[in-house]
């Protein structure tokens, strides 16, 4: 008589139950953390938008001193040189951008994803770039208003959230 013991194979329950909640912890953790820096990459393509009409805008302003007072509410979208406002196109997070009258440049943007190939239409950040001409130099005041909440630099207009970027 041959008395063998079988060689068990495979995982227990337990075992399986233990991976299992482990990769539920680590699900818990990790989702929200890439969803905070997926909306913070959102939120820097809006800066970065205003920080390429910054230039522009600044070097209107440079050109209006140089033929005599800075004329800022010369520099305004599609004249002297800046582009026309933009508007939403499907899979940019920028919802639009615009220079309104004074070289005041805004932008927003929406930070939660929109359907594959939408136009977003819940905008929940916006940013204003306000510039001071001061002895032939440009300086630049900041307001954000992210979901609702102001966060405005002392003299900048403040940022709205109105889906026009009309200021």
């Amino acid at each position: 008589m041959k008395n063998q013991m079988k060689k068990s194979q495979g995982f227990t329950l337990i075992e399986l139950m233990i991976v299992v909640a482990i990769i539920g912890i680590l699900a818990a953790v990790a989702v929200p953390a890439y969803n905070d820096y997926i909306n913070s990459a959102r939120q820097t393509e809006a800066v970065q938008t205003a920080e390429s009409l910054k230039k522009v805008v600044a070097a209107c302003v440079t050109t209006q001193t140089a033929l005599g007072a800075p004329n800022l509410n010369a520099c305004v979208a599609s004249q002297n040189g800046i582009p026309a406002a933009i508007a939403a196109t499907a899979g940019s997070t920028v919802f639009c951008a615009n220079v309104v009258a004074g070289g005041i440049i805004h932008v927003e943007a929406q930070r939660d994803a929109p359907a594959a190939g939408a136009v977003q239409n819940d905008i929940d950040y916006g940013i204003t770039l306000t510039p001071v001409v001061a002895n032939s130099r440009v300086t630049w005041l900041t307001s954000e208003n992210i979901d609702g909440t102001a966060n405005n630099q002392a003299g900048a207009t403040a940022s709205t959230i109105n889906g026009n970027c009309a200021n």
